[in-house]
């Protein structure tokens, strides 16, 4: 469990000499025997990092959050604060296995720690946060991400005072945006809504163990308002369900299996509904890779894996390339 930076601006220090100039810092849980490490940095009424791997810091195994157009690295990012940080979900495995969001600063000062909920044992982690910009100013305002019990949160941090940097909530607990009942193991993506907010799109699903290869429960694809000035979560009862259907279409004198959706494409009504659910309706299909929003387009990726008790013994059975209009998921 934990995390390491590396400095890789100049190739020429590539070598096992120049080590303390590569390694910038590593926060990593020592290996069974070893005396744990000392504590990295203190914030107010809380250990160290190291002091982290033993309670919310977990295996960090996701694909990061990317820039669209470049691949650029999202989770790296500058604070209203003025400081750059690393926005880090706390992963799985985690020993109170609870979802933390850590904003680990970049300049060794310190690190933040945003607890969803103080609860413990739950089997829980937070898994990719999406920093969002709002006002184009070229700092965080606040991050989206999902857990492994299936809730999207949303992490206020529009202030420059780190102190006030917050879960958001209602009525004064700590609410996710939804709760699909479903794990999320990708980071979602987001689109400006015409009507104001934001539209936050991801899929469920995971594949972390080999038990999870079996598992045929059916996993979405959602679209979900972030609407402004909303007093209550909104509920799979406020969206519109879609469903995949098979087709084959001839392009070029050949016969191509496809899925579209089997329902006529009529737009969601956002004065009564609060967006989309897409079911992905194929055998073990789930989402776990991170979806990509361009335009008013959003992009999925699905993975089907073999139903094979170890993933060592057989290769994996596919998946599909999916493609929607964000905010109607039509």
């Amino acid at each position: 469990r934990g995390f390491f930076a590396l400095d890789v601006t100049n190739p020429t220090d590539f070598s096992e000499a120049k080590a303390d100039k590569i390694v910038r810092f590593d926060y990593t849980a020592p290996p069974v025997g070893h005396s744990s490490l000392s504590a990295f940095v203190t914030e107010s009424g809380s250990s160290g990092m190291m002091g982290e791997i033993d309670t919310d810091l977990g295996h960090i195994m996701a694909d990061p959050a990317r820039d669209t157009f470049l691949g650029r690295n999202l989770q790296v990012a500058r604070m209203k604060n003025g400081k750059w940080a690393l926005l880090l979900g706390n992963g799985v495995n985690s020993v109170n296995e609870r979802a933390v969001l850590y904003v680990f600063y970049l300049d060794g000062s310190g690190f933040k720690k945003l607890i969803t909920e103080p609860t413990t044992g739950q089997s829980n982690g937070l898994s990719t946060p999406l920093p969002v910009d709002l006002d184009n100013d070229g700092l965080v305002d606040y991050a989206y991400a999902g857990d492994l019990r299936g809730r999207i949160w949303k992490f206020d941090l529009s202030s420059t005072d780190d102190t006030q940097w917050k879960v958001v909530q209602v009525n004064s607990v700590n609410t996710p945006l939804i709760d699909t009942g479903r794990p999320i193991t990708s980071a979602p993506a987001v689109a400006v809504h015409p009507k104001g907010g934001m539209l936050v799109t991801f899929g469920t699903g995971r594949l972390l163990t080999d038990a999870d290869r079996t598992s045929s429960t059916t996993e979405y694809l959602y679209g979900v308002w972030d609407k402004p000035g909303a007093l209550v979560q909104a509920s799979t009862t406020d969206l519109v369900d879609r469903t995949l259907s098979a087709e084959t279409v001839t392009i070029t004198g050949s016969n191509i299996a496809t899925r579209v959706l089997a329902s006529a494409s009529t737009p969601v009504d956002y004065s009564t509904k609060r967006g989309w659910r897409i079911a992905l309706g194929v055998a073990r299909e789930r989402v776990i890779y991170n979806p990509i929003v361009q335009g008013q387009i959003v992009y999925y990726s699905s993975h089907i894996p073999s139903a094979a008790a170890s993933a060592s013994s057989v290769q994996d059975s596919g998946g599909s390339n999916l493609a929607f209009d964000v905010i109607g998921g039509a």
